[in-house]
């Protein structure tokens, strides 16, 4: 199950055909996610480029109640149908972290996802609730590998009402799926005022 977002090293110019390509990724939760979501108490999530929906299903398998948001139809269907074969409840969303303007969530997790405009960070921070938590987790990129990419350490510095908890790096295991070459990922947790 993993919640990646985009294909190996570069930007699609479409989701949607990157999806209906295949199916792109391992099948299993991210590593971090795991590590770092299970000291929680389970409440509300929200999975942000929610990709074929493991992050999502392994929440909602934890006890989260789950919202999964992508910009593709089709890995909204992969989604929905693991939890479906799970026996899993996850409030699907085709679209983007706009679609969710006015909500707000306990958790806010979101890896791999390939944002290039500082107004995402803010739309991600926007979504964390009093006391929740932010949880920003991609590939650790040489700056010249990046193809502008925010990663998590450029979320770090923009977050404006967010309190940085970790920022680290964290190495992965994934031996199947797009993203198994990257062994090494920088995690953000960083939680909200209550």
């Amino acid at each position: 199950m993993s919640g990646h977002n985009h294909p190996h090293h570069h930007l699609p110019d479409d989701f949607e055909g990157v999806y209906a390509s295949g199916v792109q990724w391992s099948g299993n939760p991210n590593d971090a996610l795991v590590r770092e979501v299970s000291g929680l108490n389970p409440a509300t999530a929200v999975d942000v480029g929610c990709g074929e929906g493991a992050d999502a299903v392994w929440l909602a398998a934890n006890g989260w109640t789950v919202t999964a948001v992508d910009p593709s139809d089709t890995a909204i269907g992969r989604m929905r149908a693991l939890a479906a074969e799970h026996d899993l409840t996850v409030e699907a969303i085709s679209g983007e972290a706009s679609a969710l303007s006015g909500r707000t969530f306990d958790l806010v997790c979101c890896s791999y996802v390939p944002f290039t405009d500082a107004s995402a960070i803010s739309q991600l921070e926007e979504l964390v609730a009093p006391g929740g938590t932010l949880l920003l987790v991609h590939h650790d990129f040489e700056p010249t590998e990046s193809k502008g990419i925010l990663g998590p350490r450029d979320a770090a510095e923009l977050l404006t009402r967010l309190t940085v908890m970790e920022l680290k790096q964290s190495q992965r295991h994934v031996t199947s799926g797009a993203g198994a070459h990257h062994t090494d990922d920088v995690v953000l947790v960083a939680e909200a005022p209550r």
